[in-house]
C-alpha cells in the first residue's frame, strides 16, 4: 500500500503532464497558424524581411506557452494533495528518499523538463543526503524492472544536476557494470553526462579502460573518451590515441582508426597509411575499404596504396 507522499507525488506528476500536454498542443496549434499566416503573406507579396519577422515572432510566442505554463503551474493550489501548491508540497518534501522517488516518477514518464522548482529544490540538496546519492549510485546496475530503471534514471539526474565532482568516480564506475549490448538508455545516460562533464573525468576514464580486460567493453568506454578528447585536443590525447591504434590487431585495429577519424587530427594519416602499407600483404579488400575511406577522410591520398589492392576504386569513388 502506497503511503500518503507516494500518493501526492503520484498526483503532483499527472497533474503537470495533464498540464503541460495541454501547453503542448496549444503551442501545435500556434504553430499551424503561424505557417497559414506567413503562406498567406507570401500569397499578398508582403517583403521577405516583414515575413520572416512576422513568423519569428509568432513562432516565439508559440515556443514561450510551454514555458509561461510550467511556472503558473507551479503556483496553482492543487485539490488533490490538500489544497496545496505545487511549491508547497515540494517545499514539504524533508526526506532525499522521497525527492529522489518523486524525480523517479518524472523519470518514468520520460519527462525531459522538470518543474522549475522541483529543479532549484535539488539543487539545495543539503549536504548530509549525499552519503544517500553515493550508495545509491554505486547500486545501478542494469535491470528489467521499470520502477527501478526509473530510480535509477532519477538518481543520475539529481547527481547531474548537483553538478558535483565527488560523484565523478561513481559515474564511470557505472560503465564497468553494464554488458555490451544490455541496458543501452542506462549505458548513453551515463556516457553522455560523463561527455557534458567533459576534461574533469577524463583521467578516471583512461584508468578504467586500461583496467579493462573485454575489448568489447573497452570500445565503449572508448565513445565518451573520444568525445572529450576531440573537444579538448591536444598531444597527449593524439598520442594515446595513436598509441592505442599501434598495439591492437583486427577488427579492433580498424575501429581504433575510426576513432582517430573521430578525434579529427589529420597527423592520424601517417600512422593507417604507415600500417596499410607495412601490413598490406595481410589486410583483405574489404578491410582496406575501411582503412582507405578513413584517410580519405582526414584529408589524406591514397593513389599509393590502391595500386597493392585488387579493387577498382576508380568505379567505388
Amino acid at each position: 500500500m502506497e503511503n500518503e507522499t507516494t500518493r501526492k507525488s503520484l498526483i503532483i506528476v499527472i497533474d503537470y503532464l495533464s498540464t503541460m500536454n495541454r501547453a503542448y498542443k496549444e503551442s501545435s496549434k500556434m504553430a499551424d497558424v503561424a505557417e497559414k499566416e506567413k503562406r498567406k503573406n507570401m500569397k499578398e507579396k508582403m517583403s521577405e524581411e516583414d515575413i520572416e519577422n512576422r513568423y519569428e515572432d509568432a513562432m516565439q510566442s508559440t515556443m514561450n506557452v510551454p514555458v509561461e505554463r510550467r511556472l503558473l503551474w507551479q503556483e496553482q493550489s492543487i485539490p488533490h494533495i490538500g489544497g496545496l501548491t505545487p511549491v508547497q508540497y515540494i517545499d514539504s518534501i524533508e526526506s532525499i528518499q522521497d525527492l529522489v522517488e518523486l524525480v523517479s516518477f518524472f523519470m518514468a514518464e520520460d519527462m525531459v523538463l522538470l518543474p522549475v522548482y522541483l529543479q532549484e529544490k535539488i539543487k539545495k540538496i543539503e549536504s548530509k543526503h549525499l552519503p544517500y546519492l553515493h550508495e545509491a549510485l554505486s547500486c545501478i546496475r542494469p535491470t528489467e524492472d521499470p520502477d527501478v530503471k526509473a530510480l535509477n534514471m532519477a538518481v543520475l539526474y539529481i547527481i547531474q544536476t548537483l553538478g558535483l565532482p565527488e560523484f565523478f568516480p561513481g559515474l564511470v564506475k557505472i560503465l564497468e557494470h553494464i554488458p555490451y549490448s544490455q541496458d543501452d538508455r542506462l549505458y548513453y545516460r551515463v556516457s553522455s553526462q560523463l561527455m557534458l562533464i567533459g576534461e574533469p573525468v577524463l583521467d578516471l576514464l583512461l584508468q578504467t579502460y586500461e583496467n579493462l580486460k573485454s575489448e568489447d567493453m573497452k570500445q565503449r568506454v572508448r565513445i565518451p573518451i573520444i568525445e572529450i578528447m576531440k573537444e579538448n585536443k591536444s598531444d597527449r590525447y593524439f598520442k594515446w590515441l595513436k598509441e592505442k591504434f599501434r598495439k591492437t590487431e583486427g577488427v579492433d585495429k580498424i575501429l581504433l582508426a575510426r576513432d582517430l577519424v573521430m578525434y579529427g587530427d589529420s597527423r592520424a594519416v601517417t600512422a593507417i597509411k604507415g600500417y596499410v602499407e607495412r601490413d598490406k600483404e595481410n589486410i583483405s579488400n574489404a578491410w582496406y575499404r575501411h582503412y582507405r575511406g578513413y584517410i580519405i577522410a582526414l584529408g589524406g591520398f591514397v593513389d599509393d596504396l590502391d595500386e597493392y589492392f585488387d579493387v577498382d576504386f576508380d568505379e567505388e569513388d
